[in-house]
């Protein structure tokens, strides 16, 4: 697909991953080069300016809720279904009746499904939406954190804590399942869905078997000083500014090893490791073991001989990029560092309180991070602390 425009870019994102993932802002200038670094950047000039009060961009908060469930009308059939995220297989798994979801999933899944199929429906809303299942009514508490009394439920990583005396935990306490809803599909068949980020459920039944609500933060007031916004725009200058020293030959190069870059990022994060340039070294050792442990799978020489063979090419490639990948990282490093900035400004607007269980007991924790999106285009990304969720979830006592 040929890039020329943002709207051609937030194409891109969507046609590649039909939002069964987002990326995450830094990661944009890997993905798409000079594209991906403007749109970056444009991302994180509409979040200054919505916490300024100059802006109608969309921020969503990321619920850590789970299963993500896809629920509707099927416009093929006219037939309510829940599902996964496995309704975008290529053989889509798609759930009209329990014996739909006994057949197509397995585990602590199948129950959550089938309380998400019987209760949905009473919402009455037209069309497919996209969530996050909070609760159902095995995971509720009740529990003292700190000396306060809350109502709390864990449905993956984050536990939500909302005080017990409380009108919403009196709501939550009621229901029989809980939804936080941010995408709404459109499209004749599945296979065609479009995805779009912006969510109403204003026009949705209320029942009080069903906790139901969106994730779009309500910022009502100016978060950001004039100074702070007008120091972080001239940092943002700046870097829109050097990316016309960036080779667009290295950049293509890069982006054709996205995977490989992404994955490697990705394992330092897990290991609570800050993004960094000096990584550009432990590029070619990450590189190099991931061709080793693919040859250890095969059995002819030939085949060996021709894996050795690609990784020598994959290092002499790496290395004739070097220096650009050296710039890339520091423009990662430099756009996370702003984004966080942003982040820690969002964490201030939340409804209920979120902890992490640790040996320890309850530690005070931020929230998963959060979705901008474009209400123009219609584009999205995340806005995640990556090192701060990584941590939680390596560290989280777990109870299945």
């Amino acid at each position: 697909m040929k890039i020329a425009t943002f709207k051609d870019f937030i194409d891109f994102l969507n046609e590649e991953v039909k939002l069964t993932h987002l990326e995450h802002i830094e990661d944009l200038i890997i993905i798409d080069g000079i594209n991906g670094a403007k749109t970056a950047i444009q991302f994180l000039r509409e979040n200054i300016n919505v916490l300024t009060g100059t802006s109608d961009l969309v921020i969503q908060g990321k619920m850590d809720g789970a299963p993500a469930i896809i629920a509707g009308t099927n416009p093929e059939n006219g037939k309510f279904f829940v599902a996964t995220k496995s309704l975008f297989n290529k053989t889509p798994k798609i759930n009209y009746t329990n014996e739909d979801i006994e057949r197509n999933h397995e585990g602590n899944l199948v129950e959550k499904l089938k309380i998400a199929l019987a209760e949905l429906p009473k919402l009455q809303f037209k069309g497919i939406l996209q969530g996050d299942m909070l609760f159902d009514q095995s995971i509720l508490r009740k529990e003292s954190i700190d000396g306060i009394k809350y109502v709390t439920f864990r449905p993956n990583t984050i536990t939500y804590a909302v005080p017990e005396n409380s009108e919403l935990a009196k709501k939550i306490l009621k229901a029989k399942i809980g939804m936080a809803w941010h995408t709404t599909y459109t499209g004749t068949k599945i296979e065609n869905l479009s995805a779009n980020f912006h969510i109403d459920i204003s026009s949705h039944k209320e029942t009080s078997d069903i906790f139901n609500t969106d994730t779009n933060l309500k910022i009502n007031n100016i978060l950001m000083s004039e100074d702070e916004a007008n120091e972080i725009n001239l940092k943002l200058d700046e870097l829109e500014k050097d990316l016309k020293n960036f080779s667009k030959e290295d950049l293509l190069i890069i982006r054709n090893n996205k995977e490989i870059i992404l994955t490697y990022i990705n394992s330092k994060v897990r290991e609570g490791e800050t993004v960094s340039n000096t990584m550009v070294k432990g590029m070619f050792d990450f590189i190099n073991n991931k061709f080793e442990k693919e040859k250890l799978k095969l059995k002819s020489e030939l085949g060996k001989d021709k894996k050795d063979l690609a990784k020598k090419e994959k290092n002499l490639e790496f290395r004739e990029i070097a220096g650009t990948l050296w710039y890339v990282l520091k423009f990662h490093i430099e756009i996370q560092d702003i984004k966080i900035r942003i982040v820690k400004i969002l964490d201030n607007v939340k409804s209920m309180e979120t902890f992490v269980e640790t040996p320890e007991g309850y530690k005070v924790t931020t929230p998963e991070g959060y979705v901008a999106i474009d209400k123009l285009e219609g584009g999205a990304v995340k806005l995640v602390d990556r090192l701060e969720f990584s941590k939680n979830n390596f560290n989280i006592i777990k109870n299945w």
